[in-house]
């Protein structure tokens, strides 16, 4: 057993001569245990369990399955307990405003890993969250990544991220730690970034303990780490390693665009930013 991991046991006594097996069970608990695709789907997408809090108890390949996307409207509220497991070959793909697992994340999630998934929408993309309002992301990594606006249409919607398009909420706040950003791509309009395209005026971030590598194209303004912050960040212990394929102004290895009130504190950093090719 790993003693860093939960574990449901129950004992079932028969008889005084019982000798059978222990009987244990995962699903006779409170929380709601994830094992399969479906499981998955139906956490990121059912309004009656979005206040709950989920177990994923095997890691989970989407490669076989079709996620249907028929709303940008779920907020999720809940917690995720991913225990150190692995979701990957997942595609999201939309022509709608807001693209992720999660169109809206208001919760807590812990101990999880992305490897190969891919987001698609007309604005507000992110692997996690198109937006999120708060909340709390700790020990998560998301590897060979990408982001980007859906490819049959022109012009589109600013913020793209890693985690999420972008984070709203005058009031709200946000904890980061222990995040790993590798290999991601990002292909937008405006407001792109690394971890996200955004954090918005009135958003009190916290983040310990972040490493962010990866690509990013636009043709738009306001691209780093974070494509445009207008709330209050602080960063500490932070690796940033930022390749600007192509890209217009505006440019940060960690902010592209501090702004109207943003504050940014950065505290124990290496930061490496290239640009191949920059149009102001």
């Amino acid at each position: 057993l790993n003693p860093a991991k939960k574990y449901d046991v129950y004992a079932l006594p028969v008889a005084d001569t019982y000798r059978g097996q222990i009987l244990s069970s995962l699903d006779i608990s409170p929380l709601i245990n994830v094992r399969t695709a479906k499981d998955f789907y139906d956490m990121a997408t059912n309004v009656d369990t979005a206040y709950s809090t989920f177990r994923i108890v095997e890691d989970i390949d989407f490669s076989s399955f079709y996620w249907p996307i028929e709303s940008d409207a779920f907020k999720f509220y809940g917690k995720i307990e991913g225990e150190g497991h692995v979701i990957s070959n997942l595609s999201l793909v939309t022509t709608l405003n807001r693209g992720g697992i999660f169109p809206e994340f208001r919760g807590e999630i812990r101990d999880l890993s992305f490897v190969n998934v891919e987001v698609a929408s007309a604005g507000n993309a992110g692997i996690l969250a198109g937006q999120a309002y708060g909340g709390v992301y700790e020990n998560l990594s998301f590897r060979d990544c990408s982001v980007a606006i859906e490819p049959t249409l022109e012009g589109g919607e600013g913020y793209f991220g890693g985690i999420a398009g972008r984070f709203r909420g005058a009031g709200t706040t946000v904890q980061m730690n222990a995040i790993d950003i590798e290999n991601l791509r990002i292909d937008c309009p405006k407001y792109c970034g690394l971890l996200t395209g955004g954090f918005e005026k009135g958003v009190q971030t916290s983040i310990e303990n972040l490493s962010a590598g990866g690509d990013i194209f636009t043709d738009g303004a306001a691209v780093g780490l974070i494509g445009r912050n207008r709330g209050k960040t602080r960063i500490k212990n932070l690796l940033s390693f930022l390749h600007l394929r192509s890209g217009k102004k505006e440019v940060g290895v960690v902010a592209g665009h501090n702004k109207e009130g943003g504050s940014l504190n950065v505290e124990n950093a290496i930061l490496d930013l290239k640009i191949d090719e920059i149009t102001q």
